[in-house]
């Protein structure tokens, strides 16, 4: 996943106990499965050169005929009719559709391996989940935020400009992903907005949805740079 979501899944883990290792690919995923047994595999299905659903079945061949099982969790922001069963039948075990939240990782990879705490999830904090309790943690996603953030948009701006809806799909998929994790609908729809736009190949009214992105993810910014200045 990009390293927002990859931080906000770190730290809420971490705090309830658990430790995690995160990889930047599929590749890299089957390698660390290869070296270590994990209890819990969180799987992007959308990875950078083998999404998740291709690592499962790779997973699943090299398991075949022998007694171990890696317990493979999908997680996906597009959440469409028929994704469920496609990654189950490519062999995961289960799925998480996002935004996810701290009770719904918790659950999940708990079905496995218990964690060592309770933990609220309630807050009104910048962050869509509740970090009252863990400010390390919280900075510790802010911060990567406002590093990436400008990446991320001046990615979808150039697929914007340029008219290409294939990087702009991806693009407005990666940026979608990170925007779930705070309190802001109005970003996280018009990102997704975005993405549709891109997918049906009709660009019609992606620069204003563009131009009003911008001054959401601004908003954004300022109340996580307040927020680590308070």
């Amino acid at each position: 996943d990009n390293p927002v979501n990859q931080e906000f899944a770190v730290v809420v883990l971490q705090r309830r106990g658990h430790d995690v290792t995160v990889v930047d690919d599929g590749m890299a995923a089957l390698r660390a499965m290869e070296d270590k047994e994990y209890d819990v595999v969180l799987l992007d299905l959308s990875m950078p050169r083998m999404g998740g659903l291709q690592v499962a079945v790779r997973v699943r061949e090299k398991e075949a005929g022998t007694n171990r099982h890696s317990w493979l969790v999908a997680m996906t922001a597009h959440a469409l009719k028929g994704d469920r069963e496609r990654c189950l039948g490519a062999g995961m075990d289960d799925y998480l559709a996002k935004p996810v939240t701290e009770t719904d990782l918790y659950r999940t990879v708990e079905r496995v391996g218990p964690g060592t705490e309770e933990t609220p999830v309630c807050g009104n904090g910048v962050l869509l989940e509740g970090f009252d309790t863990d400010p390390a943690g919280e900075r510790k996603v802010l911060q990567v935020f406002l590093e990436r953030s400008p990446v991320l948009l001046d990615a979808l701006g150039q697929a914007v400009e340029s008219g290409d809806p294939k990087a702009l799909s991806s693009a407005a998929h990666r940026l979608a992903g990170t925007l779930a994790l705070f309190h802001s609908k109005s970003a996280y729809s018009t990102t997704r907005a975005l993405e549709s736009l891109a997918r049906n190949e009709s660009l019609s009214g992606a620069t204003d949805l563009w131009t009003g992105l911008c001054r959401e993810v601004e908003s954004i910014r300022e109340q996580a740079s307040a927020r680590l200045d308070g």
